[in-house]
């Protein structure tokens, strides 16, 4: 049986390679590269690429990484290295801060509506990896609620993402919780039991009444109560 992380990095490399994977709705081609010189490049330099950024497992591969491609790295590729470093619970001193996470942050800022997948996974890292950097959750929430409205496009896949993220570092607000809880009531039909049970224990993770519609939701799917 293929594990959930295995389904992502399976959807990262498909969206590295150029093409969007989206739930449910086929392969999406790009309509515009995210870096000038892109579309210029071999297929031979992209698989490059892709492959250093499926390799790195370390700091120091992220390091080398950037150096050697820095602003080519679409935010796909930049997605799969960064789910690499957060899959491997990466120590994140002066090296991840100062040379890593910087890249992240500036090319956090840039996204929008064309990549609400890798924006999705970069908050779902953040949650991995416990980022409490007040700056980087205000231009999450400016990509949500801003110009960009990013909250408005997102399915239950991308929502997860962004529940998970919220409840393990304690960044969530009322009014995103509502609208991500009553969102998954609303499409339940997206989910699947494994996805109920991980919402349950996010749930109870934010420490919040719980509410009443997903408790409803829980009682008719069966979902089984977790022990406080």
């Amino acid at each position: 049986e293929i594990s959930k992380l295995q389904m992502l990095a399976k959807r990262i490399a498909q969206a590295a390679r150029g093409i969007v994977a989206f739930p449910k709705m086929g392969l999406i081609e790009r309509t515009k590269p995210y870096n000038t010189g892109l579309s210029d490049m071999t297929n031979f330099q992209h698989i490059q690429m892709f492959n250093a950024c499926h390799a790195t497992y370390t700091m120091h591969d992220a390091v080398l990484t950037l150096k050697q491609y820095g602003k080519q790295l679409t935010p796909e590729l930049l997605t799969l290295m960064l789910m690499n470093l957060s899959q491997h619970q990466i120590d994140k001193n002066q090296i991840f801060w100062n040379t890593i996470y910087p890249v992240y942050k500036n090319e956090l800022q840039f996204m929008d509506r064309d990549a609400i997948m890798a924006f999705s996974l970069f908050i779902y890292c953040s949650g991995l990896l416990h980022i409490q950097d007040d700056h980087w959750w205000e231009i999450v929430y400016d990509k949500l609620y801003g110009e960009q409205s990013l909250l408005t496009l997102m399915d239950c896949d991308n929502l997860l993402k962004i529940y998970f993220a919220m409840a393990e570092t304690d960044r969530g607000t009322t009014e995103l919780y509502d609208y991500i809880e009553n969102y998954f009531v609303d499409h339940q039909v997206e989910l699947n039991e494994y996805d109920l049970g991980e919402i349950q224990e996010w749930q109870q993770l934010t420490g919040r009444p719980l509410n009443p519609r997903l408790e409803g939701l829980f009682k008719e799917k069966g979902v089984k109560k977790l022990l406080s």
